[in-house]
């Protein structure tokens, strides 16, 4: 079968001359689009977790962070007397360590959720302009579960 490369230009090619290869599935860009937002959904999970970690304590991370901020050699009942958004009963020098581990997190989970935002809008505003040039009822397939073409797709 051809590559990936090869179906990318030939929908490219065929979608700029109003003609481009059918799929049943997602078209090669699409394709792209979905692994795209479920990297970032993936991210903002895992960034999330860890977020909610620290400071809060949340699980399945929190009780990792609670024994780091509790300090070396802190008992159980150190341990449990942690709070959450508390500074209360923490090493300070072991929350600045925590606190800086987690800064990247932070980022990385703000800038997924605009990266989120972004790509949505991109992915809805693509479907709308692929059902109107292509006429086979991209939309209305995500009801009913049928497009329309006069073409035999290629990815049947």
């Amino acid at each position: 079968g051809k590559g990936y490369g090869q179906a990318v230009k030939q929908y490219l090619d065929g979608f700029k001359k109003k003609d481009a290869p059918m799929y049943v599935g997602h078209n090669p860009l699409g394709k792209l689009m979905v692994a795209f937002l479920l990297i970032l959904l993936m991210s903002q999970a895992v960034t999330g977790l860890v977020v909610g970690g620290t400071d809060l304590y949340m699980p399945p991370f929190g009780g990792y962070f609670k024994q780091w901020v509790a300090g070396k050699n802190a008992t159980p009942e150190k341990i449990n007397a942690i709070k959450p958004g508390s500074k209360d009963n923490v090493d300070p020098a072991a929350r600045a360590e925590m606190r800086k581990f987690r800064k990247p997190f932070i980022e990385i989970h703000e800038l997924g959720f605009y990266l989120l935002l972004i790509a949505a809008f991109l992915h809805i505003l693509a479907v709308v302009i692929t059902d109107i040039r292509e006429k086979t009822g991209l939309v209305s397939a995500m009801i009913h579960g049928e497009k329309v073409s006069r073409k035999t797709p290629v990815d049947e």
